[in-house]
């Protein structure tokens, strides 16, 4: 199963519910994901996080160039009618919209998109992902269905189970 991690997935995880310097266990669990590739998010992700310039979050994804897949031109078609169909999911005045990209590219390989948006909130990626039936989990969810290796990390780092 692949995860497709978007903006505000990866912003919620550094800074907000699971801080890297205090849950060393997830920051494991994600840094084994993106090398196995069971984590991956396209470039579009990448360059709205890169935004945020004296961010220590940029640094760690720019020293993380396998994360990141180049969007595929057979997908503009799809990124085309994702953005037509939901336009308040089009973030202004950013350069760089990310959201139709990963929802294309789940549409395209099936993956599970991994948001922090707000599901109760219209034109936002979750309420686009519920309307055409793609799986949309929070950063908890993801962590609670990799709970097994997430397990095996917290016996790594502490020695029990």
């Amino acid at each position: 199963m692949t995860y497709l991690f978007d903006t505000s997935a990866f912003i919620a995880w550094w800074h907000e519910i699971y801080p890297v310097g205090i849950f060393q266990d997830v920051a494991k669990l994600i840094e084994n994901d993106i090398e196995e590739q069971i984590i991956q998010s396209p470039v579009e992700v990448r360059q709205e996080l890169e935004e945020k310039v004296d961010d220590p979050l940029t640094k760690w994804v720019k020293g993380r160039p396998n994360l990141f897949i180049p969007t595929q031109p057979e997908l503009q078609g799809s990124i085309a009618n994702i953005s037509n169909r939901f336009p308040g999911i089009l973030k202004k005045p950013s350069k760089v919209n990310a959201d139709p990209v990963v929802i294309a590219l789940a549409q395209s390989n099936g993956a599970i998109i991994v948001t922090q948006e707000n599901p109760n909130k219209q034109n936002n990626i979750v309420a686009c992902c519920r309307s055409i039936s793609i799986n949309c989990i929070s950063l908890p969810q993801y962590i609670g269905q990799r709970q097994a290796l997430l397990n095996d990390i917290r016996a790594e780092l502490w020695g029990n189970k």
